[in-house]
């Protein structure tokens, strides 16, 4: 028999197995459900065919100006920072699919929907089906989950890539590793490091577990080959992580932009100087949960503390691996490398996530002889950490404008049609990386394009800027993104040399024609 036509069939064979597993099971039936919903929201979200806005624009431009080599090699311009495969794949798929918004997302896009069934896995693995249907259910309608899956960036791809390698180490966990979970655990820790950021902290948290563990082993075994083989394929990654640090890292925690941006996410040193610090802290992971429910914080936290008993009495590896995970990240906060606040954190979103519904667990275990009692308890608890989650996914699905950002494209398609040769257009600075993305991606070249400059201290030198155009007689404003009162400054200054004769508007942006008194 051809080896094509025995894959055929071991393939039939599996797929029969896992449906009658399907059809005999209502609890896969429910993460089936789960998961086409979470993939449906998330489609939801991508087929806005939104505008790229400020950041995504920012990245994406490094992306389409540069080359494979110039990415691997030139740290990122506009004050831009993302690990080298994520930039690699991003990349390769403009080649595959073209220079535009769709090839830019699909990868993130693709990431955000894998998270749903891998957390939904975790969860049940390690705690319980309870829990494993909580988390699906915050999964799917967690709005930074569902926003960043169709995002120029690399947050979905940072939460996907955790939640793979924690599943990877729970299977190294639980049996005898041979030569090949070496090359494994090798291959799955240089692979996701340069696909994510934050993955040292889960990786390396759980690598020193592993090393750990193998070493009390061989007391019991007496086969040091294994702690021996083990600490060469980790000494060979932490090698390959630090020329990767020396390479791409080392200029990003140097950049001073970046360091004064994120400075309030950065653990105050001496620690005992702002204690504030370390209050909310807490609710930097849970943000993302309550969408504005803030009243509930405390229950997240009683959850996610009871989570964490759980996990202790069911899998020590991975409770000592998260203390190890969490002092890394203190550590790194405190050397001003990474700080712990806003999207920075997304990656932890199903970290969090695992921890509220493992306290959901524990509840329902405790009752678990009171069947009825536990299936309510559990579902009120359900309803109450997901209610801010709904709220705000009702809330998306009903206003199509949650989806948008910054709507710079619709806008500038209406420049292309309608401006003429001799009129000139003012592009605010900050719009100025959306405009010249499009405009690159369209093969457009531009023409009396005055691209104004950064003045937050000196607001005054915006007029200067206008009146170095005045002797055109017809000028166009692009604006996005305002900062404080820089539109109404901008906006009043030609309101003043010129009349106003037509205005487009879009979500997040505005276009005007202005007619210019050049008496």
């Amino acid at each position: 028999m051809k080896p094509i036509n025995v894959l055929t069939i071991r393939l039939k064979k599996k797929f029969q197995l896992t449906l009658e597993k399907l059809k005999n099971s209502y609890y896969l039936q429910f993460v089936l459900l789960l998961t086409i919903v979470g993939i449906g929201i998330r489609i939801y979200q991508f087929a806005s065919l939104r505008s790229l806005w400020l950041d995504e624009a920012m990245l994406a431009r490094n992306i389409i100006d540069r080359s494979m080599l110039d990415l691997l090699f030139q740290p990122l311009d506009y004050n831009q920072g993302a690990p080298l495969l994520f930039l690699f794949i991003e990349k390769l798929f403009t080649y595959i699919f073209g220079r535009n918004d769709i090839a830019l997302r699909l990868f993130p896009f693709v990431c955000g929907v894998l998270i749903i069934p891998l957390s939904i896995h975790i969860a049940t693995k390690i705690f319980g089906k309870v829990a494993g249907g909580v988390t699906g259910i915050l999964i799917i309608s967690n709005s930074q989950l569902i926003y960043y899956s169709s995002e120029v960036k690399q947050y979905s791809v940072d939460a996907f890539i955790i939640l793979f390698v924690i599943c990877c180490f729970i299977n190294w966990f639980e049996r005898k590793l041979s030569t090949k979970n070496y090359w494994e655990i090798l291959i799955v820790g240089i692979i996701s490091s340069i696909l994510s950021h934050p993955n040292l902290f889960i990786f390396g948290g759980f690598a020193i577990v592993l090393w750990i563990k193998t070493l009390i082993e061989i007391r019991k075994t007496g086969r040091k080959q294994d702690f021996y083989k083990l600490s060469g394929v980790l000494f060979t990654w932490g090698v390959l992580y630090g020329g990767l640090y020396l390479l791409t890292l080392n200029d990003l925690a140097s950049n001073n932009h970046l360091i004064n941006y994120w400075s309030n996410g950065f653990m105050p040193m001496p620690p005992w100087e702002n204690l504030d610090w370390f209050r909310s802290l807490p609710s930097e992971f849970t943000r993302s949960l309550l969408n504005g429910q803030y009243k509930t914080h405390r229950v997240f936290l009683v959850l996610t503390i009871l989570g964490a008993i759980l996990l202790w009495k069911k899998n020590k590896n991975f409770s000592f691996s998260v203390i190890i995970i969490g002092i890394g990240m203190l550590i790194a906060s405190a050397m001003r490398l990474y700080p712990l606040e806003g999207r920075m954190l997304i990656f932890s979103i199903p970290l969090v996530v695992l921890f509220i519904s493992g306290g959901i667990q524990a509840f329902y275990n405790l009752l678990v002889d009171y069947q009825v009692i536990a299936w309510t308890l559990s579902a009120l608890l359900c309803v109450f950490v997901t209610y801010g989650s709904f709220s705000y996914m009702n809330n998306f699905v009903r206003n199509p404008e949650m989806r948008l950002k910054e709507e710079v494209k619709p806008l500038i398609e209406i420049l292309e049609d309608e401006r003429q040769e001799n009129e000139a257009l003012y592009v605010y600075y900050v719009t100025a990386h959306a405009y010249q993305y499009y405009q690159t991606i369209s093969g457009r070249e531009d023409y009396l394009v005055f691209y104004g400059e950064r003045h937050r201290l000196e607001p005054e030198k915006y007029i200067e800027e206008i009146d170095q155009m005045s002797d055109f007689s017809t000028i166009w404003i692009l604006f996005s993104h305002n900062y404080g009162n820089e539109k109404d400054i901008i906006q009043d200054h030609f309101e003043e040399i010129g009349d106003m004769v037509e205005t487009h508007s879009a979500y997040g942006a505005f276009l005007s024609k202005y007619q210019i008194d050049n008496e």
